[in-house]
């Protein structure tokens, strides 16, 4: 007696799912990597646009005023004041019919206005309101209340510590306003769901803006000393200056301060010690500085000892996770934004951050622990020291 073979499977029941496999490897490996929201510059001017749908994110105009690095308390109290200023204006111009923020960084002024049934204001307009001419002597009660904030908010030892190193950065004289010098460069970002088309329409009334680059002069850091301030515990301050945002060293100096961080994260310096790292990267010039908090001042060996964790293992661990950090950028459209306002401050490619990766795996692993180490090397860094006064 035969018995007859009948396959399970036939050859077009085979095919389909091959295919049908093909497509889900194809899923799975792609998921987890959001995809990136269409974004553009028209015609390279500084306008750009986000196009978005994303219910989190207003549509919006953001203007972006860049200025000089502003390091120095003097140079931070020049940003605050111009922002009340800003403030002031924009509230004569929009009231309550368009919502707006103005936001203060160290090397620019955003100003964030919403759209309102699918209008904004009149640009040129709004425009000529916020960059007429200010009379500075009628302004000064404000900046002294933006001196009397950072009085305040700097009364603390550590910020103390962060004033000093600060105001070596920077002028620490008085400055001027420079009011007109603020609307010389602007850029301009549409986000929203008509972003490209509304771009498009807003070009004709784009102001006219100055090319010339601005004069910067990198900042420069040498020397230690202590202060004679009064504290629960000892504070010491390592700084390092860092080039501009737009050298092609960025990237190193971003896996290095990641790498010092990790490190701070997983191996304490002291058992009861604290610490605060704190990395600028602007147009002029930069710093990395970290501040160690503990009971009894450290001592060169407890620091020769931490180094010695920050090995090629850590620099990959901390790789990994700056990869991670611009992969995640696409995630929601308001950290889409934010990126893109870097990219259009610093006027740097739309695929900054491709490029950013791609140079992350092409960084020397010793030498970039190497240079970790060195941040961590009093000998070696910028220092700052409060000792335990009571």
């Amino acid at each position: 007696m035969s018995t007859e073979y009948k396959p399970l499977f036939n050859r077009t029941y085979l095919k389909v799912l091959m295919v049908g496999c093909l497509f889900a490897i194809y899923g799975l490996a792609t998921m987890g990597q959001p995809e990136q929201r269409p974004q553009g510059q028209l015609e390279k001017q500084p306008l750009y646009w986000l196009q978005s749908t994303d219910d989190g994110l207003p549509e919006q105009l953001l203007i972006l005023l860049p200025t000089a690095s502003a390091f120095s308390n003097a140079e931070q109290d020049r940003q605050h004041w111009r922002a009340t200023i800003l403030n002031e204006r924009l509230q004569q111009q929009l009231g309550n019919d368009y919502p707006y923020q103005v936001q203060v960084a160290d090397d620019y002024l955003s100003i964030s206005i919403q759209r309102q049934q699918q209008t904004l204001p009149v640009l040129d307009s709004l425009w000529a309101a916020l960059s007429a001419p200010v009379d500075a002597s009628q302004w000064q009660a404000q900046l002294k209340q933006v001196q009397a904030r950072r009085y305040l908010k700097n009364k603390s030892a550590e910020q103390q510590l962060l004033s000093k190193l600060r105001d070596q950065l920077g002028s620490r004289q008085p400055l001027p306003l420079e009011w007109a010098r603020l609307f010389s460069q602007p850029r301009f970002i549409l986000a929203g769901d008509d972003a490209q088309d509304q771009a498009e329409t807003l070009l004709s009334q784009l102001p006219d803006s100055s090319h010339s680059a601005r004069i910067t002069t990198a900042p420069v850091l040498s020397g230690r000393a202590t202060l004679e301030l009064s504290s629960a515990q000892s504070l010491l301050l390592m700084a390092s200056t860092l080039p501009g945002r737009t050298e092609t060293d960025y990237v190193r100096q971003r896996l290095i301060a990641a790498t010092s961080q990790l490190a701070l994260q997983q191996y304490p310096i002291a058992r009861d010690s604290q610490y605060r790292l704190q990395w600028k990267s602007l147009q002029g010039g930069g710093y990395q500085a970290v501040i160690f908090a503990s009971a009894l001042p450290l001592n060169n060996s407890q620091m020769d000892a931490f180094s010695q964790h920050i090995t090629v293992e850590l620099v990959e661990q901390a790789r990994q996770q700056l990869r991670q950090h611009w992969q995640a950028v696409n995630e929601t459209a308001a950290s889409q934004l934010a990126a893109l306002s870097l990219i259009a401050r610093y006027q740097l490619p739309l695929d900054s951050l491709s490029q950013y990766q791609q140079q992350l795996d092409t960084l020397n692993t010793d030498e970039i622990a190497t240079a970790t180490r060195a941040r961590f090397n009093p000998q070696q860094q910028y220092s700052l020291r409060i000792d335990n006064q009571l």
